[in-house]
């Protein structure tokens, strides 16, 4: 099962992602591991939008939206929360996906 793409399903929205990656697995391309990258990306991406939409559905039904606010309702504090590390994860994504300016000097002064 490693490396699949597995349909998933998120029953409230009815739409369906895609991608399911071993990050630890050993073998493949670069280009192959970059296209899994950019597509794992792009589909949290949009989960995070999704997040972001529910966030309001819910701070506007329960017309509150001051996080320190005791009503805050409990719902849009956790999908913030899932928000948030979906976005961190991203960013690690992108980190490895796109090498660190230090890290290319290291290899060309390696290299002469």
């Amino acid at each position: 099962m490693r490396g699949e793409a597995r349909p998933k399903t998120d029953q409230r929205r009815g739409y369906q992602w895609q991608t399911r990656i071993d990050l630890r697995r050993s073998g493949g391309t670069a280009a192959v591991d970059g296209l899994q990258i950019a597509t794992l990306i792009v589909n949290l991406s949009r989960l995070a939008e999704l997040l972001t939409v529910d966030i309001e559905h819910e701070e506007t039904q329960a017309g509150v939206r001051d996080l320190s606010d005791p009503t805050y309702p409990v719902l849009a504090q956790s999908l913030r929360a899932r928000r948030d590390n979906i976005r961190a994860t991203i960013a690690m994504l992108e980190n490895l996906r796109t090498p660190k300016a230090s890290a290319l000097d290291t290899t060309e002064r390696e290299v002469a």
